[in-house]
């Protein structure tokens, strides 16, 4: 399919009830008893429950996401001796069979609950500031070649660039239609300045998070940490910068904070190419929601746009 296309062919795990989930574990992994499940969280790819109080099941909930979880599968327990933050064990992988049709994998709880601005209001910044600092280094220093071997590709400069130049096609194709006359000429200028300046394009390739946000760091309050980091399905070889983007939405002092502590290979003159990172994700989720036939993903992410390029 052309770039921004992709086939989305649900899974069960995406109409799951808890009885259902319950059944479903119970008949892949007999060993296993479930003796309480709740309902804990759903993103643009997952259903994700807690059992028992000291696990996490997630389900994909289409078919194209199973390439993600097996990179996870293969990735984390290679990667998780050299990071400073907890990740996710896979301790049960069901890969298909009879008593289950697709993907899901269940692991021990990462204690915590996602990162929010408020939290930083009342701990101080300056400790998950360090620790995600020592966490970025960690993991952008990680050798590559480890990566590679786990199952990433091995995506150089080159193949990154490629990748910007078919979304920007995407985008004036698919997204740019929708968005208000005054939002769609800054929004262009500012893809062509990013795609015409070389300098863009000479980064270190390093392993990536490549979704670090809010929703994927787990802090704890008491001791007013960061306990773990979860959802490594797109992890890949590529920008370090772009690690950065999904910080800003703490402040600017924050990621200030974190490139004190941080020693990788991202430049401090990076924060352009982070700021352009940040300005185009809404992008994602207008392509989202119109490859799943989700609208509401549509006007979410055109109203993310207009606010920043209006």
């Amino acid at each position: 399919m052309g770039q921004g296309a992709m086939e989305l062919r649900p899974y069960m795990g995406g109409d799951m009830d808890a009885a259902h989930c319950k059944s479903v574990i119970e008949a892949c992994f007999p060993l296993f008893q479930v003796q309480a499940i709740a309902f804990l969280a759903e993103g643009w790819d997952s259903r994700v429950w807690e059992v028992n109080g000291s696990h996490v099941f997630r389900f994909p909930k289409r078919s194209d996401i199973q390439a993600g979880l097996r990179k996870e599968i293969r990735l984390l327990p290679v990667l998780a001796p050299a990071l400073p933050l907890a990740v996710p064990r896979f301790d049960y992988v069901w890969q298909r069979g009879p008593q289950y049709e697709g993907l899901f994998v269940g692991y021990r709880k990462i204690p915590g609950v996602p990162m929010a601005a408020q939290h930083l209001s009342y701990s101080g910044v300056e400790r998950p500031a360090g620790q995600l600092g020592r966490f970025l280094t960690a993991l952008h220093r990680f050798p590559t070649a480890l990566a590679v071997a786990a199952g990433l590709d091995p995506d150089g400069l080159k193949a990154w660039r490629q990748y910007y130049e078919g979304l920007y096609q995407s985008v004036q194709q698919r997204v740019s239609p929708l968005l208000e006359a005054g939002c769609r000429q800054p929004m262009s200028e500012a893809w062509d300045a990013f795609l015409q300046d070389k300098s863009n394009f000479r980064f270190t390739p390093a392993l990536i998070h490549r979704d670090l946000s809010s929703e994927h760091i787990l802090f704890e309050a008491e001791p007013g940490e960061i306990s773990g980091v979860i959802d490594w399905e797109d992890a890949a070889i590529g920008d370090p910068a772009f690690d950065f983007a999904g910080l800003l939405d703490y402040g600017d002092a924050f990621v200030a904070q974190v490139l004190e502590a941080y020693q990788g290979p991202a430049e401090r003159k990076a924060l352009k190419r982070v700021r352009f990172y940040k300005a185009i994700a809404p992008c994602y989720e207008v392509l989202f929601g119109l490859d799943a036939g989700l609208a509401e993903h549509v006007t979410a992410g055109l109203a993310g746009l207009q606010a920043i390029w209006r």
